[in-house]
């Protein structure tokens, strides 16, 4: 059986729609029972769910990154659901309608125990944290084998057990804070038989709904959204700031007129819970992006300092891409760059100094350097090259944040010869700031070091303004270069 990233870039590069009919009639009980639960109405249930099966093919190739979608899948329903709530004017007489509805319930349920759980499960799912409602929705949700529970979170089937087990226990106890007693085996079995409640003939409605929406949008091709989406990517991120800005007026008309609405719900003894967590959420955002203090104003000042940051990166940088340099050994000029970086980063300077090459002149004066050197000095760098490197590297580095917090390779050519090459690493230090780093290396027998050239002209600068005392770079005087 194919998995749903198969599926989904089975569709996104083929267009093949029986595989994205597979994968609606994979997930559609999932999605419009959580749509049901939410919106209390089967016909916003299903408006919901076309929602979120529209967005999976408009973002098809996105997703198919996703090593697992049911989470994915359950918070796009909720948003789907609450949005249709807000802004359907017939919502109050839906939630008097879906409270006294007792057709929909699963077969062989008391209907007390049935009535009891419904409008409080959403809210208690949203309760876990997300490792433990993916764990939940594969299992009980969508019914799911131990076995692709256990592939789909990249884990063994006696380990799947365990976090399923726990996951349950932890919902299990979410309930019964919302008043829901029941066993965790009984709760188990209310899941199971709910998870499968949609409507024959849904998985085809909503294939062709979503396919026939997402071709109309797309102009035709999934493939020129996905462009378009690109293209815009750094004008969206230049505009973030103005855009934040300007979606406070909207945000805070449409919060009064919510307002006016979650009242007249209030009064109602039917009200679901979910409703009134949703109306709860909302009051507290509006609270903090009206309120006087300079909060907001940072955060906008933040979120322009980074949008300046991502459009000044090269081609290809990705957040996703960037990780914590490592000590990566010598055997290639990127692993040695990138263990030199790592040895900056967590104060390694002996590390550092066996990556560059002391000779003739240098090495005499060095070492003189070092002899004079109070005892302690000397205790700490253990070797002229360790008191080279550290002021070699501390005289440009920022001060009391990491040097390289997280790098991605740039590219990697040739210089002078086969011999040596040159090195383009983006790194990102630990104050937010962003640059490149260039170095060039050479080869010696099984390693890379520092280009001798390279070494050469950095020391002709550094060792006269060595202090031997301190252990650091001399104070610059009036008139030096």
């Amino acid at each position: 059986m194919r998995d749903d990233t198969e599926l989904l870039r089975c569709y996104a590069e083929q267009h093949s729609e029986p595989a994205f009919a597979e994968f609606v009639s994979r997930h559609v009980g999932l999605v419009y029972a959580a749509a049901r639960r939410r919106t209390g109405d089967d016909t916003l249930a299903q408006d919901a769910a076309q929602q979120v099966f529209t967005s999976v093919a408009r973002q098809a190739a996105t997703l198919a990154r996703h090593p697992s979608l049911a989470g994915w899948l359950y918070t796009a329903t909720k948003h789907a659901s609450l949005n249709l709530l807000r802004t359907e004017r017939r919502r109050l007489r839906r939630e008097t309608i879906a409270y006294q509805m007792h057709a929909s319930e699963p077969p062989g349920l008391p209907a007390v125990a049935w009535e009891q759980l419904r409008p409080a499960l959403d809210a208690a799912m949203d309760a876990l944290n997300a490792a433990d409602r993916e764990a939940v929705l594969l299992r009980y949700f969508e019914n799911r084998p131990l076995a692709v529970v256990a592939a789909q979170l990249g884990t063994s089937e006696n380990a799947a057990r365990m976090r399923v087990n726990r996951a349950l226990d932890r919902l299990h106890v979410a309930l019964s804070r919302r008043g829901v007693t029941s066993t965790t085996s009984a709760l188990a079995a209310v899941l199971t038989l709910e998870a499968t409640a949609a409507p024959a003939g849904l998985a085809t409605t909503m294939t062709q709904a979503a396919l026939a929406a997402a071709a109309t949008t797309a102009g035709g091709t999934l493939g020129g959204s996905l462009l378009g989406l690109f293209a815009m990517n750094k004008l969206t991120l230049a505009a973030t700031a103005l855009v934040i800005a300007g979606a406070l007026a909207p945000t805070l008309w449409e919060w009064h007129k919510f307002r006016g609405a979650s009242a007249e719900l209030a009064d109602r003894e039917q009200l679901s819970a979910s409703v009134r967590h949703e109306a709860a959420a909302l009051s507290e955002q509006v609270t903090k992006l009206t309120s006087p203090d300079q909060t907001r104003v940072a955060e906008l000042r933040q979120l322009q300092a980074r949008a300046a940051t991502l459009q000044a990166r090269p081609a290809g940088v990705l957040d996703s891409a960037m990780r914590p340099p490592t000590n990566a050994g010598t055997a290639t000029a990127e692993a040695t760059f990138e263990t030199m970086l790592w040895a900056v980063t967590t104060g390694d300077w002996e590390l550092f100094a066996q990556n560059f090459v002391l000779e003739g002149d240098a090495l005499a004066q060095a070492q003189a350097l070092f002899d004079s050197a109070p005892p302690e000095i000397r205790t700490r760098f253990k070797s002229p090259q360790g008191l080279v490197a550290h002021v070699w590297v501390d005289g440009s580095r920022p001060k009391h944040v990491a040097w390289a917090e997280r790098i991605q390779v740039l590219d990697s050519v040739l210089a002078d010869g086969p011999a040596t090459r040159r090195v383009r690493i983006w790194q990102r230090t630990g104050d937010g700031k962003e640059m490149a780093n260039i170095a060039e290396f050479e080869r010696r027998g099984e390693r890379w070091i520092i280009s001798p050239t390279a070494t050469a002209k950095a020391l002709q600068v550094i060792l006269p303004r060595i202090d031997p005392t301190t252990g650091g770079l001399k104070p610059r005087k009036p008139g030096d270069s």
